[in-house]
């Protein structure tokens, strides 16, 4: 709700604390969702390699959006 303002207003960063909390506790969702925002610098500080990491947990979890977004992400490109 903090990402797409229902019910409260906008907040990308306070969305991100609470999607990273969810996916230290090992939910995929949360983890694919804190790697997009990572990759997309949305909410937070751009960081490919940190993305790469959390698109690797939930890929680990049988997410398959993780894993096509690991194949773009491991073609090389950095921070």
């Amino acid at each position: 709700m903090l990402v797409s303002g229902r019910g409260a207003p906008a907040d990308a960063a306070a969305a991100a604390i609470w999607y990273r909390k969810a996916a230290a506790q090992g939910d995929a969702q949360a983890q694919l969702v804190i790697a997009s925002m990572l990759e997309q610098g949305f909410g937070v500080a751009k960081s490919l390699t940190e993305a790469a990491a959390w698109y690797r947990k939930a890929a680990a979890q049988g997410s398959k959006q993780a894993e096509e977004r690991l194949k773009t992400l491991d073609g090389g490109q950095g921070d």
